[in-house]
C-alpha cells in the first residue's frame, strides 16, 4: 500500500451545455494553438492543493473538514466570465470565474488548518475562486485570443448548487490526471440566497 496520496480539496462543478458549447467553440477556434483543455468530467475548482500527503493524515484532514464545514449552508454558485492567469501578454491558464466569491473564500479559510495537519506551508497568495478550462502552451493568434477574453470577460454561463466539499485523490496518468473522491463533506441544506 502507498504511504502517500496526491490530494487536493475542491468543489465539483457540473457539466453544463452552455459552457460545454462555449469551450467547444474555443477549441475549434484555437485548434492551431497548443492548449491542454481540462476534460469536462474533471471540472472542479481547487480550494487547496495538498500534494503528496501521508495516508495517516487523511483521517485528521477529514475530521477537520467535517468539524469546520458541516455547519455551513449549501449555496448557489455562478460560473461567469473568462480570464487568464499570468497576464494577457503571457497567458498560461484560461479560466472561468466563480461567483459570489465570499462563500468560496469562507470555505477556503475554514480549511486553512489543513496546513498544520499536513505540515505544508501556509498559502500566502490571495485566493481567487476559478474553474480552469485549459493550460496554454502556445497561441497561434494572440490578437484573436485577446478579443475572446475581452468579449466574454463578464459573460454569464450558468448557476449551480454547492452541496459538497470534496477531498480528492489525483492519480497522474499519461492521458492526464484521474480524480477519485476520498471523502465528501456535505454542507447544510440550501440557503435561500
Amino acid at each position: 500500500m502507498k504511504s502517500f496520496k496526491r490530494l487536493f480539496i475542491g468543489i465539483p462543478v457540473p457539466q453544463n451545455r452552455i459552457l460545454l458549447d462555449f469551450v467547444g467553440e474555443m477549441q475549434r477556434t484555437f485548434i492551431q494553438s497548443r492548449i491542454k483543455w481540462v476534460p469536462s468530467g474533471n471540472w472542479h475548482f481547487t480550494l487547496r492543493f495538498l500534494g503528496d500527503t501521508p495516508v495517516r493524515a487523511i483521517s485528521p484532514i477529514v475530521e477537520m473538514m467535517q468539524r469546520n464545514l458541516s455547519s455551513l449552508p449549501a449555496f448557489k454558485g455562478r460560473i461567469a466570465g473568462i480570464g487568464v492567469f499570468k497576464s494577457l501578454r503571457e497567458p498560461k491558464v484560461l479560466w472561468c470565474g466563480i461567483y459570489p466569491a465570499e462563500p468560496f473564500q469562507d470555505i477556503y479559510k475554514r480549511i486553512s488548518p489543513v496546513a498544520a495537519i499536513t505540515g505544508s506551508p501556509a498559502v500566502k497568495e490571495r485566493f481567487t475562486p476559478h474553474l480552469t478550462l485549459g493550460r496554454i502552451k502556445w497561441l497561434h493568434d494572440m490578437e484573436l485570443f485577446r478579443h475572446w477574453i475581452e468579449k466574454y470577460e463578464y459573460n454569464p454561463f450558468f448557476s449551480f448548487h454547492v452541496h459538497n466539499v470534496v477531498l480528492y485523490e489525483s492519480v497522474l496518468k499519461s492521458s492526464g490526471p484521474v480524480y477519485h473522491i476520498v471523502e465528501k463533506i456535505s454542507l447544510h441544506k440550501l440557503s435561500s440566497t
